[in-house]
């Protein structure tokens, strides 16, 4: 997995049962046990398999409960934003420059460099 993702496992076990949730809190705290025991790097294919395991395991503790569950593989590319030039930033605010043009200059950490890029290139759009 990407250093700059997040790997999320959103659960609902809402029934109209008086047990209301307990699968889902079960395969929450199973799969983080699997997690933190495991030394392998947690891929989205391995913990979705782990996820199904756990989840046919406890359904028969759980027979009249059910879940639905969603894991959700995000790369925040947003964070990368945060070592633009303020500038920049503000070119963007502005309307001068697009969302891509903006992450391009993300590609360096380096406002000065950043800024005398722009200053040679923001004629020709």
């Amino acid at each position: 997995m990407r250093p700059d993702a997040v790997l999320c496992l959103l659960l609902d076990g809402s029934t109209s049962a008086p047990t209301s949730g307990d699968l889902a809190r079960q395969i929450i705290r199973d799969v983080v046990d699997w997690y933190v025991a495991t030394d392998e790097a947690a891929m989205a294919e391995s913990l979705s398999r782990q996820l199904r395991r756990t989840h046919r395991s406890l359904s028969g503790r759980f027979p009249r409960d059910s879940v639905s569950y969603v894991l959700a593989h995000v790369v925040n590319q947003c964070l990368r934003l945060a070592s633009v030039s303020p500038a920049l930033l503000e070119v963007y605010a502005d309307e001068g420059m697009s969302l891509k043009q903006l992450m391009a200059f993300a590609v360096t950490a380096d406002h000065g460099r950043q800024e005398q890029v722009w200053q040679t290139i923001s004629g020709s759009w």
